[in-house]
């Protein structure tokens, strides 16, 4: 059987590691058992992925910056560019289809999904307003917070 119905696995041969997917263990293997490092020139900083390497000689010794062209923002890393500009600038925006909760973070609509509108699952409804949401605890907090008081008990 292959792995998409879960009987194939791929073991590493230096440890116990196992997994299902092929990508895992090469990723496992570069990073617990591989001996190629990169080392910063002008400093004692070793890492064994290149990137982190490039990055960490930009932001500690070299000159290069990047600047957001929107604002005055100015900083020695492009992925931390990227997010101020997604953050600050970007247009993409998630809407829930079940109310009016937006955010620029697909990961955030997604538990927001889980949290707010889980289908088929136990919903507790506040009984001083309209909130309602899948986690009990989470009910309890928003009547303290908005109302004063505990509403449920275990």
């Amino acid at each position: 059987m292959n792995a998409h119905h879960g009987s194939t696995r791929y073991k590493c041969t230096n440890c116990d590691y196992v997994t299902k997917w092929e990508t895992g263990l090469k990723i496992h293997m570069d990073v617990h058992h591989s001996s190629t490092q990169f080392k910063c020139t002008n400093c004692d900083f070793v890492t064994k992925w290149k990137r982190y390497l490039k990055e960490h000689m930009n932001a500690h010794h070299g000159s290069t910056q990047y600047e957001c062209t929107n604002c005055d923002y100015v900083t020695k890393l492009e992925r931390s560019l990227k997010r101020h500009i997604k953050i600050h600038h970007g247009s993409t925006q998630y809407q829930c289809t079940n109310c009016d909760y937006v955010t620029k973070w697909k990961p955030y609509l997604k538990r927001h999904m889980d949290v707010y509108h889980r289908h088929g699952s136990t919903q507790f409804k506040c009984t001083d307003c309209d909130y309602v949401i899948a986690i009990k605890r989470s009910l309890n907090r928003h009547v303290k917070a908005r109302h004063g008081s505990t509403q449920l008990k275990c």
